[in-house]
């Protein structure tokens, strides 16, 4: 199943909170699609938190303001971030229908969350580039005394060592 549009990310909470399955024939019904899409909406724009988009802000497409959101509406979510935000969800909607999370998928949750919050600040903070004369430490005797070169990130397949 590709995860493009935002009704399949509800429907894919809804299976994940076990209130909606193939495998025991209970359907989704519309409202709980539309409320669904109410609640992913709210918890992204939680996760945002404000304007300076200082919080977790990973491309979600909302929908425009006074606009109900549609399930067909693509929501532009990097693949990495589909289940943490699946999940998430699932267990706002539990509360809807007075049911308690279950700690496994609470922990799942949790574990989702503070991965992309790891990328997220990864990926904003800023890359210091030492000078060559900068010593590289006390207790290195077998590393070089300075620093060569200019090392801009672990990740960086141009960076030199």
């Amino acid at each position: 199943m590709k995860l493009t549009t935002k009704g399949e990310i509800v429907n894919a909470a809804l299976r994940k909170a076990g209130l909606a399955s193939s495998a025991t024939l209970t359907d989704i019904d519309p409202q709980s699609v539309e409320d669904g899409l109410e609640d992913l909406e709210l918890m992204l724009a939680e996760w945002l938190m404000d304007d300076e988009r200082r919080g977790i802000d990973i491309g979600y497409a909302f929908s425009e303001s006074g606009v109900a959101p549609l399930p067909e509406d693509v929501h532009n979510l990097p693949k990495f971030s589909l289940n943490a935000i699946i999940i998430n969800l699932a267990i706002r909607m539990l509360g809807d229908y007075g049911q308690e999370p279950p700690a496994q998928l609470l922990a799942k949750a949790q574990y989702g969350k503070e991965r992309i919050i790891k990328y997220l600040t990864r990926w904003r903070t800023p890359h210091l580039h030492y000078p060559s004369r900068m010593p590289t430490g006390s207790g290195n005797r077998h590393a070089p005394r300075y620093f060569r070169g200019v090392k801009r990130h672990a990740s960086d397949p141009a960076s030199d060592n």
